[in-house]
């Protein structure tokens, strides 16, 4: 006959405790990470001129979450155009008719 543990015995509850503690923090430690990885690719994709708008959309988010929760680790931003919105534009012509 096999002896199963005492599950109310304060050894075992003091074991849950150390092990369920240990899982909280392991998943922090991931969520962080996540967090990091994510602040750097929103970065990189801002960028890229890649618009607030398909970055929100991504995260599950609207552009104005995406933009107040990630615009304070995009510090370039005023100078990056967003590529869909705003295409690059060609100079006008010289005075002359000729292209440059």
């Amino acid at each position: 006959m096999t002896d199963h543990p005492d599950f109310s015995s304060e050894l075992f509850l003091e074991e849950s405790r150390r092990r369920l503690l240990a899982t909280v923090e392991a998943n922090a430690e991931v969520a962080t990470a996540a967090t990091a990885a994510t602040e750097h690719a929103v970065v990189a994709a801002r960028y890229a001129g890649i618009t607030w708008d398909d970055i929100g959309e991504r995260l599950g988010t609207t552009r104005q979450g995406a933009w107040k929760r990630f615009h304070k680790h995009v510090t370039f931003d005023t100078h990056v155009r967003d590529a869909a919105r705003y295409p690059r534009r060609r100079r006008p012509a010289p005075s002359g008719g000729e292209q440059a």
